[in-house]
């Protein structure tokens, strides 16, 4: 009997995924239905669309960490701090990558709906059993409960990254405390 033949073989997938743990779906499997049959299958099987997915974002945050470390680079506290005597990889660890980080990290909160949604397509791609192949076949086999459960996956996933955010801005600024 094959996962998605059981009742709660869906439900079973959709939780496995939201954790982001593909191998539970794929180690619990019977023998014969396609898992990995060697250690590092999974692995390699993932290496692509994990790749694309990285690099969707990666080009995007470089250049804007970059800007605001030249934008952070003439500020007046950098001055004063490198006028006290401070070593310069101190300084731009410290303080100038430290204040450079806070809009970077906004960039990521709000890119995580791109990482969805480029997921959904990437597993399309790459043939990969995850939420978005999850969704797609629900869509076309017109499942509304599953497709309702996937999107608020999504959402909480979106809004769970949102207050990670939140707090990290409270971590790299002083400035920024919560009642």
């Amino acid at each position: 009997v094959h996962l998605q033949q059981r009742p709660l073989g869906r439900l079973r997938t959709v939780v496995s995924h939201c954790d982001s743990t593909i191998a539970v779906v794929e180690l619990t499997q019977p023998a014969g239905s396609g898992g990995p049959t060697r250690p590092g299958t999974l692995a390699v099987r993932l290496a692509m669309p994990v790749t694309v997915l990285a690099f969707f974002q990666t080009a995007a945050l470089v250049r804007f960490t970059r800007s605001s470390m030249l934008d952070n680079l003439t500020q007046d506290y950098v001055r004063t701090v490198k006028a006290k005597g401070f070593r310069e990889r101190y300084v731009v660890i410290r303080h100038i990558l430290r204040n450079s980080l806070i809009p970077v990290i906004t960039l990521v909160a709000l890119g995580v709906p791109t990482i969805f949604s480029g997921a959904i397509i990437t597993e399309q791609i790459f043939r990969v059993n995850g939420l978005g192949a999850l969704l797609i076949s629900s869509i076309q086999v017109n499942d509304i409960p599953m497709i309702q459960t996937v999107t608020f996956i999504f959402a909480v996933l979106i809004v769970l990254f949102n207050l990670i955010a939140d707090i990290i801005y409270g971590v790299l600024d002083p400035r920024i405390r919560y009642a």
